[in-house]
């Protein structure tokens, strides 16, 4: 075999290598994130084994107390995951996610304030 042909073939080779990695199908994801000042949360309808999941972070902004995720599930139900300052937490909600969003908790002057991002919703 001449070099010139062999080269050929390894373009050719290398050619349907690159059009299968390009045609292959890819999992549809459903992951969101949100944030409410250094509060981050991230929902996940689809992770790959089946099961929705909720995460928040409560990050180092002063005066805050801590953060939380409020979530609403598709099938009516909704529940919070809180966590304290600088940590941060995830569980499965118990359904899928229809919206939720990021809440930042805070102790100004004696009182408890909790501010929060608008609702990020699923399609």
């Amino acid at each position: 075999m001449s070099k010139s042909s062999l080269l050929k073939r390894v373009s050719v080779a290398t050619a349907v290598a690159a059009a299968l990695t390009v045609t292959m199908a890819q999992p549809a994801f459903a992951a969101s994130s949100i944030s409410h000042h250094q509060t981050q949360a991230q929902a996940d309808n689809n992770p790959g084994q089946g099961t929705a999941w909720v995460w928040v972070y409560s990050g180092n902004e002063a005066n805050a107390t801590g953060g939380q995720v409020e979530y609403q599930l598709t099938n009516g139900g909704s529940g919070t995951l809180a966590v304290g300052h600088g940590k941060s937490a995830s569980k499965d909600p118990g359904g899928k996610i229809k919206a939720f969003r990021a809440c930042t908790n805070y102790y100004i002057d004696g009182y408890p304030i909790k501010g929060c991002s608008s609702w990020a919703y699923f399609s």
